[in-house]
């Protein structure tokens, strides 16, 4: 390959680019904390709580991609119960349990049965 160094006075005849794709060196599950305050009411001293975003129920859930890619590895891919476990807690360095595995299975065939019923009465 050649170099030669751009002059004063020298125009860019044109370029090449090349791309590398690749993962980042660590992946790690983002967390993102939510607070909902809790106050009384200077006046009447009634209590007042603030509420959540639409879909965080628990204390501490996982979020919906992580979710999917757990019943991606289960169910799309076939890969037993245990393994889906171990990928998830090699991938993220996140334990979780096999019920969370199941939970999200579940989850998801909930939703696919009410679509698959809503569009057979269309």
């Amino acid at each position: 390959m050649v170099v030669r160094l751009c002059w004063k006075g020298w125009k860019r005849k044109k370029y090449e680019k090349r791309q590398v794709f690749d993962l980042p060196k660590e992946l790690k599950l983002e967390v993102t904390e939510h607070r909902a305050e809790i106050k009384d009411c200077p006046r009447c001293g009634e209590v007042t709580e603030g509420e959540f975003p639409e879909g965080v129920s628990q204390e501490t859930q996982y979020g919906p991609r992580v979710r999917a890619q757990m019943v991606y590895f289960n169910n799309y891919q076939f890969v037993p119960l245990e393994r889906t476990v171990e990928i998830i807690n090699d991938l993220y360095q996140q334990p979780i349990s096999e019920g969370v595995v199941v939970a999200a299975v579940k989850e998801v065939a909930r939703r696919v049965t009410r679509w698959l019923k809503r569009s057979k009465s269309i």
